[in-house]
């Protein structure tokens, strides 16, 4: 029996065998449909968890890096009478010979303009993650090993904490470059109202919040040393957990970004889609990376990047690092010796005051960059720092005599435009101006200028102090204005 399809006319049987090969035809695209909205779902589910374990590790090695900086200010207050090597009176007074007095706190930055340099390019050419995990687990290694192998006299254990922080610079000077690119490129697309040649197709607002995490990171070691004036356990053990502990959040972005690394690779679709490494077409244009490093462009543009960071640095851990003795020359307290659980307790105390001055800064400074711009920010940024240098160095002496907490206010004040503005755009910067092939390589050369500034600051500061017989606070600042003044002319070419 034959019936009418269309203007053919078929058997029964070929109809039904057509309707059951069309239906089988449906339900295999419905499959293959479900499979891929199911392939796509987990793609997104991993790439949900692989962006919240990227933020946590690049916020906790920004802690991390700022701890490991700041701790040795405050283990070198609390070993300051202990571990001597000068006289007993000068120890008391926190003078040690001329050639720890500047090295104990230079040497850590230039490890970091080491760690700088080579893990910026290893993490263009190994990929983020890889570079990531070798840094932070150097910038463990090296703060455990200053509070577990210091022994001897008290020449050798100065010793090996400046060979032991060398080590950690090293690790923490990497977590600049890779830190900034990673978090701009793992947390997507730029969310706010700029165009993507404005912010080079990255996240800058991601960045600077993991930046954010620099300033907790400062308070940590202040708020450790603080506490250990209540703990009665000997001196040595004091300072040596405070160097120590540095390795905590280190150790956690390892195994936080080891993890991230698994989740990626547990799911193909996921890392094909969500993988921060170049694809085919990018890692084409990896063979042209010699040809953009020569590029003028960029060599034009590391001047402004490289340069702003590096004055940038000399100002800021020029107050950072004697933060504990400028609080203490601000207003003088019945004890004689820097050491003792008053005196440390007074200095970390009011640092501490002085150091939360960074959270409400770096907050105001991510809300900034998100409506205005990072080069707006940044210019806006060394202006108020200007102003701030400027009228610590005019009010200083009047008011040390007759109103020490107005100074100590202008000194919080002083703190907060040195976290806020460019502290955070110097960072965000060349995650934003460089393209991919090259990004970590100038970004870990742009930061190689700060600590280099930073450790110019460190050294020649406290030396120049030190024979001079000054305090750091009338000296840092008579000179920070002009720095700050260089720097916002860089920022305008």
């Amino acid at each position: 029996m034959y019936v009418q399809t269309g203007t053919y006319y078929v058997t029964e049987d070929q109809q039904h065998n057509c309707e059951r090969v069309a239906t089988s035809s449906t339900m295999a695209a419905s499959i293959d449909i479900q499979a891929s909205d199911a392939l796509f779902a987990g793609a997104r589910d991993a790439e949900k968890r692989a962006q919240t374990l990227s933020y946590i590790a690049t916020s906790l090695g920004n802690f991390s890096v700022q701890y490991n900086f700041q701790s040795i200010s405050v283990a070198m207050l609390i070993m300051a009478s202990s571990v001597c090597t000068t006289d007993d009176a000068d120890c008391r007074d926190d003078i040690q010979d001329f050639w720890i007095a500047g090295t104990a706190t230079a040497v850590i930055f230039a490890g970091a303009i080491t760690g700088q340099l080579t893990m910026g390019y290893i993490g263009d050419v190994l990929g983020r993650n890889a570079a990531y995990v070798l840094t932070l687990s150097l910038c463990a290694f090296g703060a455990v090993a200053s509070a577990a192998f210091s022994y001897g006299s008290s020449e050798e254990i100065y010793g090996i904490i400046i060979a032991c922080r060398f080590i950690l610079g090293a690790g923490a000077g990497g977590v600049f470059p890779l830190s900034s690119a990673k978090a701009a490129e793992d947390q997507g697309s730029e969310p706010v109202n700029t165009n993507a040649k404005a912010t080079g197709g990255i996240n800058v607002v991601a960045a600077s919040k993991a930046m954010f995490y620099q300033s907790p990171g400062a308070l940590a070691p202040w708020f450790l040393g603080f506490c250990m004036t209540y703990a009665d356990i000997p001196v040595n053990d004091k300072w040596r957990l405070v160097l120590g502990c540095g390795a905590v959040p280190a150790v956690l972005v390892v195994l936080c970004t080891l993890w991230e690394i698994r989740v990626r690779d547990t799911v193909p679709a996921a890392k094909a889609v969500v993988t921060t490494e170049p694809s085919v077409e990018e890692r084409q244009r990896l063979a042209r990376k010699g040809r953009l490093l020569r590029d003028p462009k960029y060599q034009w543009r590391m001047i402004i990047t490289g340069g702003g960071w590096f004055i940038y640095d000399v100002a800021f851990y020029g107050v950072s690092l004697f933060g504990g003795v400028i609080v203490n020359s601000i207003k003088t307290t019945d004890d004689d010796n820097v050491s003792s659980d008053a005196a440390v307790r007074y200095a970390t105390s009011h640092q501490l005051i002085a150091n939360l001055m960074g959270v409400p800064a770096a907050i105001t400074t991510i809300y900034a960059i998100k409506y205005f711009g990072t080069k707006r920010v940044q210019c806006g940024g060394f202006l108020f720092q200007a102003f701030m240098f400027f009228l610590m160095a005019s009010t200083f002496y009047s008011l040390k005599r007759t109103n020490d907490e107005a100074l100590f206010a202008i000194y919080c004040f002083l703190i907060f435009s040195l976290t806020s503005g460019s502290s955070m755009t110097t960072f965000c910067l060349p995650a934003q101006y460089y393209p991919y092939e090259i990004r970590t390589t100038y970004a870990g050369m742009s930061a190689a200028m700060g600590k280099l500034g930073a450790a110019v600051g460190a050294f020649m500061v406290r030396s120049a102090l030190h024979c001079a017989a000054l305090h750091p606070s009338s000296f840092t600042p008579m000179v920070d204005p002009l720095i700050t003044f260089l720097r916002s002319l860089l920022t305008v070419m």
